[in-house]
């Protein structure tokens, strides 16, 4: 080959690569304009990305030569990058090159494109933790290259998509902690070469379908948190490399399979079903396991010896019906920390001897005999929690406790034990817990104990407690309750209790405490029935009066006299008294001259209109109030839209039956609220107010034209009235969705119990949009609606009208679920016979002042909407014995506040929005509620405020309100 020969050949092969080169160039500008697009449609921060260099260089896109030499974009890590928007079509779906695919942690909207399915090289892709929604569409697949797909911690809906099975390489599902429903598709299992699967967190039903036994390679099941009922498939304790398996709160029955082989299974789960049998002994045959949890099931039997499970770190049996002895060896174990056997039928003797390894051990609640003084000395120093409580312990409890500097839990309570002294306080330094109820403690309530600054909770109830209280109980910051009712305590009660903040359970009842109790102490949290059994205390919170501490003076008259204090007593009473008279003389003379007038110029002859059967009152069926009402078409209803109306009370009698219970929808703290249809179909609520409005018309008529003319599109109108003698009728709009505290606390009929999340059907209720009211859109606009119509109230109206009754019940809810205020000036307009703000009797909604000041404020009704926001969010009544942790006397602000200042929120969210809404969103709402919640009103926003705070949230919704 001669030498032009070969510049050709090169000039050839230049020209190829030049060409191959350019035609990359084209392809990676391509690249680029796909991924500006999908930046622009999720909202990112588009300064992040140098537009004019290339791609590759911008942060989280990696480039890698593709289909030969071409330059592509082939991995994308956008994990914790804010964006806020969606995945449009045709924007990441076109990057045919992309191998990695990684969105974790932002907050997308939307449904997944199809085109992302279809994309024929990638193997890796991960959208968790975002707000997306949806079903999964998965069209005709190009390629099943997908290894591992991670799509947790979103909102998808519908059932799970068979199409799934397609994707042969499949290695790891996660579909956890979204809202996916029916059963597992068989189709799943055509993924045989799945090392993990996770559907945990779902409301998913049925059995385990047929077909798993080919998922021979997988290592972890978690399918935790369903409704999935059924035996547990026996091909699940046949899987050779099986390490994690979690069945965990579902609906399993029958008895635990025998493992077989399962050698390397590590952590086993299965608690929370309704398994029956007793537990294969096989299962502590396993050398590598760590873990065992069988708690809340129908287990029966004895507790199997720990053949080889020399690794078992963890052992819960909690809540079964174990029984008998148990075996030496899990007292030594020489790996287990924790040993939860409590609530069972265990028996036999408490051992002396206890491994070194063990952290926690609980045993409450069980059989267990033995002396308690021999077992606690030989016990390890590593102990962090120990409860012991009722069981069949004797002898006397140790002192000192030397061995447990590091307890932080100890519960001894309802044992035949004896504790001649109190516990030393300085060898339990980081103590948490402590109860030692009904252990026949005899002893004084050291002063040392102010030093235990990390107590939570202490219980000495039930015993032999003598003396003071001790003033340094106040020095206990963090303690949230505190019984010690049933001893034999005596003097007054420590004014610091009530500056314990914290406190939330306070029990002193049936001592021999006196004196006044401290105003200091919250009567909202701490009721009478904490002070009961006290014959000597006193104080505005028992409604009863101390008696006056004076001291004994004397005062000299000018003619040289001694005037003993009780004599001056006796001479000021009898001013008080002769005063007393005079004024009620000058009251009946001036009531008598009232009378006279009013009787002269009537309005209307109201005597005529009082019913032959008394008052209206909630006592009596209102039926035979109504038809005791004398000549009823002759009484006008008052219409104020519509005035050319003519209605009678006649007309409210056949709309209401005759005021029959069957239309009674509410019983407020106004009155009685019954609905009914007007003569041309008018629908109406009508409000009866008894006995508590002004004296005379002509100081109400003017005032309920007042509200009649108070217009927003987030109040309930009032419509008009009727007066009849002491009963002023209100008519206002009905509505059809009813009040807020029913959509969220009562349930339609045959819906299972909301706490029971597993369970829940509401949105399998056919042709009902009650199911909507739970949805994070929803609860959002009934949050934004209810603080315009107060923002409305508070800086539109002059001058501005304190609600003082924002409540869950008053909170009405249209055809759209657009919320309404009820009830608005209803509290100015019944001041003159109700002296208390009416939100006091509804102490969960009560602001903190109000205890002190009967004096209503726009910052009193924030803090009513703060509780009513708290209450939206977590879907947890405002008060209740219904808290699943800590000691908050059923206060959800006090639960929600502690929550947030552990950085633990997400714990009060209700779990129905979990799994439905944006969960950053969501955990904002509940700190503005936080905010609002504040104990000190110059410290909560206004409502224009809270407003603004709630439309940035979600201000496409929000924008679309009318504006207030």
């Amino acid at each position: 080959m001669d030498r032009g020969e070969v510049v050709i050949i090169a000039s050839f092969f230049m020209s190829l690569l030049l060409l191959a080169f350019g035609k990359g160039e084209v392809t990676l500008d391509l690249d680029r304009q796909y991924l500006m697009q999908f930046f622009e449609s999720a909202a990112a921060n588009s300064s992040a990305h140098n537009l004019s260099a290339s791609p590759c260089q911008w942060p989280g896109v990696s480039c890698s030569p593709a289909q030969g030499r071409q330059l592509r974009v082939v991995a994308l890590n956008l994990t914790s990058s804010g964006l806020h928007g969606t995945i449009a079509p045709g924007t990441l779906g076109r990057l045919d090159a992309l191998l990695y695919l990684n969105l974790f942690n932002n907050s997308l909207q939307g449904s997944v494109p199809p085109d992302l399915w279809q994309l024929p090289s990638i193997s890796y892709l991960n959208l968790s933790c975002n707000a997306l929604s949806g079903t999964l569409t998965i069209p005709y697949l190009n390629s099943s290259s997908l290894q591992v797909i991670d799509l947790s911690r979103n909102s998808f809906s519908g059932v799970i998509s068979p199409s799934l099975g397609l994707f042969t390489g499949l290695q790891a599902l996660n579909l956890s902690n979204n809202r996916f429903e029916n059963f597992i598709p068989p189709e799943l299992f055509s993924c045989i070469h799945l090392r993990a699967i996770d559907l945990s967190s779902n409301r998913l039903t049925g059995a385990i379908p047929a077909g798993l036994e080919r998922l021979t390679r997988i290592k972890t099941i978690n399918l935790a948190n369903n409704s999935i009922n059924g035996q547990i498939p026996v091909a699940i304790f046949r899987f050779p490399f099986l390490s994690a398996l979690d069945l965990s709160s579902n609906r399993f029955t029958g008895s635990i399979p025998q493992p077989n082989p399962l050698r390397r299974l590590r952590a086993f789960d299965v608690s929370g079903n309704q398994l029956s049998g007793s537990l294969p002994p096989r299962l502590f045959t396993l050398q590598l396991l760590e873990s065992v949890s069988v708690r809340q099931n129908k287990l029966t039997g004895q507790l199997p010896p720990p053949s080889n499970s020399s690794r078992l770190m963890i052992l819960d049996v909690e809540s079964n019906g174990l029984n008998g002895p148990v075996p030496q060896g899990w007292w030594t174990l020489p790996s287990l920390a924790i040993l939860r056997l409590s609530n069972n039928l265990f028996s036999g003797n408490l051992t002396p001897v206890l491994g070194t390894t063990i952290s926690e051990l609980d045993l409450r609640n069980n059989l267990f005999e033995g002396d308690i003084a021999s077992a606690l000395r030989s016990w390890p120093r590593g102990l962090t929690f120990l409860e012991l409580s009722s069981n069949k312990l004797t002898g006397n409890f140790p002192h000192p406790l030397t061995n447990f500097s590091s307890l932080l839990h100890l519960g001894v309570a309802a044992n035949s034990i004896s504790i001649a002294s109190f516990p030393t306080i300085s060898q339990l330094p980081k103590l948490c817990y402590l109860n030692l109820s009904r252990t026949h403690l005899l002893s004084v309530i050291p002063t040392e104990i102010g030093a235990l600054r990390s107590l939570m909770q202490l219980d000495l109830s039930h015993n032999f407690v003598y003396g003071i209280i001790p003033l340094s109980i106040a020095n206990m910051t963090q303690l949230l309750y505190l019984d010690l009712s049933f001893n034999n305590l005596t003097g007054s009660i420590p004014s610091g209790l009530g500056s314990l903040t914290s406190l939330k359970y306070l029990n002193l009842s049936y001592n021999n405490l006196s004196g006044r109790i401290p105003s200091s102490i919250t009567p909202d949290l701490i009721g009478a029935s904490a002070f009961l059994g006290n014959p000597q205390l006193c104080g505005a919170l028992l409604h009863q009066n101390c008696p006056p501490q004076l001291p004994v003076q004397t005062v000299t008259t000018k003619h040289g006299r001694s005037i003993s204090s009780r004599e001056r007593i006796l001479i000021i009473v009898g001013a008080v008294v002769g005063f007393l008279m005079v004024g009620c003389c000058l009251v009946t003379i001036f009531a008598c001259w009232r009378r006279v007038k009013r009787n002269k110029t009537p309005p209307y002859k109201q005597e005529r209109y009082v019913s032959s059967s008394g008052p209206f009152s909630s006592e009596i069926d209102p039926t035979l109030w109504a038809a005791g009402i004398k000549d009823p078409s002759s009484i006008p209803v008052v219409m104020f839209e519509k005035p050319l109306m003519s209605f009678s009370f006649a007309d409210l009698l056949q709309a209401t039956s005759t005021f029959n219970k069957e239309n009674q929808i509410a019983d407020g703290a106004y009155g009685a609220v019954f609905t009914g249809t007007l003569p041309g179909g008018l629908r109406i609520a009508i409000k009866i107010l008894v006995e508590v409005a002004p004296a005379t018309e002509q100081v109400l008529i003017p005032k309920l034209e007042a509200l009649g003319r108070l217009k927003h599109s987030n109040l309930v109108p009032l419509l008009g009235y009727c007066l009849i003698g002491i009963e002023k009728l209100l008519l206002y709009a009905s509505m059809e969705n009813g009040d807020l505290h029913h959509c969220l606390h009562d349930l339609p009929e045959g819906v299972q119990n909301t706490e029971d999340w597993s369970s829940d059907t509401w949105e399998n209720i056919e042709g009902e949009e009650t199911r909507d009211v739970l949805s994070w859109r929803i609860r959002h606009k009934i949050a934004v609606g209810t603080a315009r119509a107060l923002a409305f109230l508070h800086h539109g109206c002059s001058p501005h009208i304190v609600h003082q009754d924002v409540t869950a019940s008053n909170i009405l809810l249209d055809a759209e679920y657009e919320p309404h205020l009820a009830d608005t000036g209803l509290a100015d307009l019944l001041t003159a016979k109700n002296e208390n703000p009416p939100i006091q009797s509804f102490s969960g909604y009560t602001p903190p002042e109000y205890l002190h000041t009967k004096e209503p404020s726009t910052k009193g009704d924030v803090y009513s909407f703060g509780v009513l926001l708290l209450e939206i969010v977590t879907g947890k009544r405002p008060t209740g014995d219904y808290l699943e942790e800590g000691n908050y006397s059923g206060n959800l602000v006090s639960w929600v506040r502690a929550l947030l200042k552990e950085k633990k929120g997400i714990k009060a969210l209700d779990p129905k929005l979990l799994n439905r809404g944006p969960v950053v969103q969501i955990l904002e709402t509940l700190r503005i509620g936080y905010l609002c919640t504040a104990d000190a009103p110059g410290k909560r926003p206004t409502m224009q405020q809270v407003v603004g705070l709630l439309k940035d949230l979600q201000p496409n919704q929000s924008t679309s309100s009318k504006s207030s």
